[in-house]
């Protein structure tokens, strides 16, 4: 299990992984269905780290709501 951090630290985290990680330009978004509309309005990196931080506390609000289930 991952230690518990806040957003600001966690960000802090990733950027600093994150810093020789080799960066493209995002402005458009080509699917297999054709061209479409960024995710959201703020850059592309700030919401692959917000959803990786979510993805992070959703699993420990449900690791504390079922501990039974819970890996050990």
């Amino acid at each position: 299990m991952k230690l518990r951090m806040r957003l600001n630290e966690y960000t802090e985290v990733l950027l600093e992984k994150r810093k020789n990680e080799k960066r493209t330009d995002a402005t458009i978004y080509e699917t297999s269905e054709g061209i479409t509309s960024p995710p959201g309005a703020t850059p592309t990196e700030e919401i692959r780290i917000f959803t990786e931080y979510m993805e992070q506390a959703n699993l420990l609000k449900i690791a504390e709501a079922a501990p039974e289930k819970k890996n050990r």
